[in-house]
């Protein structure tokens, strides 16, 4: 499944992921993909918006990979096994 997060808002924003506690910042106008892989189809995903921010809480065992304006950005969700 693929996210994309687009900031047209004046202020920035924060993208969290849960387990791994992963943090982006948005700027006006940034993009942010979220390529998540998972066998288990039936996981429900799941986005809690906050003040300052999303929360996206990740399925275990998912292979997810981030762009930020396109370019990879290597994540703590990337390296461990969650």
């Amino acid at each position: 499944m693929l996210f994309s997060f687009i900031n047209e808002s004046a202020k920035e924003v924060k993208i969290y992921f849960e387990p791994s506690t992963d943090t982006f910042f948005l700027k006006k106008d940034d993009v942010i993909k979220i390529n998540v892989s998972n066998k288990d189809l039936d996981h429900v995903f799941e986005f809690v918006y906050v003040d300052d921010g999303v929360i996206l809480y990740l399925p275990p065992k998912s292979e997810v990979e981030v762009f930020i304006n396109d370019l990879k950005i290597e994540t703590l969700y990337e390296k461990f096994n969650w």
